[in-house]
């Protein structure tokens, strides 16, 4: 009789272990599922506005000089709930929404250069607050003469509908984009 309760006891953790593991290995895959293609899917964009801005990075050689730069094609900017971080999806927690500018660093010269894009935009606010990417690919590596596309995130409040996106080098001049999505 004891045995019998014992073996119960066992069978009943058992099937509780399985459950529970059955239970957690579908959540965990509910959230970064590929589609029959193999690839991600996340939802569209809610809104979505052309930037088509340009501006040149100096490079300095190793005395210091200026030299050639590189050129970063700033192309549009989404407001997202979900996007894809290191091939896992992340959603956006209640009251939040991604800001993601997607862009093309092109690099001219005849060798391969590493970029740091988060240190050449900032995304204003309000007036006195500048917040840097938290969401990026960096350091970016860029082939020799060659485009690679990439882009930069920001954590931003839902509902916001108006932004300004400082564009230039952390020391530089910088330049402002005025980004009104309800336009």
């Amino acid at each position: 009789m004891k045995n019998r309760r014992k073996l119960l006891v066992y069978f009943i953790v058992l099937v509780v272990l399985i459950a529970v593991g059955i239970v957690v290995k579908n959540s965990l895959s509910a959230t970064s599922t590929p589609n029959q293609s193999g690839k991600m899917t996340i939802k569209a964009a809610t809104a979505n506005k052309q930037l088509d801005k340009e501006f040149k990075i100096a490079l300095k050689d190793g005395k210091g000089e200026e030299i050639d730069g590189i050129t970063m094609r700033l192309e549009n900017i989404e407001i997202r709930d979900e996007i894809i971080v290191q091939g896992q999806k992340a959603n956006s927690v209640v009251g939040r929404s991604f800001l993601v500018v997607n862009m093309k660093v092109v690099n001219a010269l005849p060798q391969a250069v590493e970029v740091n894009t988060k240190d050449y935009l900032r995304l204003g606010v309000n007036e006195n607050e500048w917040l840097a990417p938290d969401i990026h690919n960096d350091p970016v590596l860029v082939q020799a003469i060659s485009t690679k596309p990439t882009r930069v995130g920001f954590p931003v409040d839902s509902g916001l509908t108006h932004f300004t996106l400082q564009l230039g080098e952390i020391a530089g001049e910088k330049e402002k984009v005025e980004i009104d999505f309800t336009q």
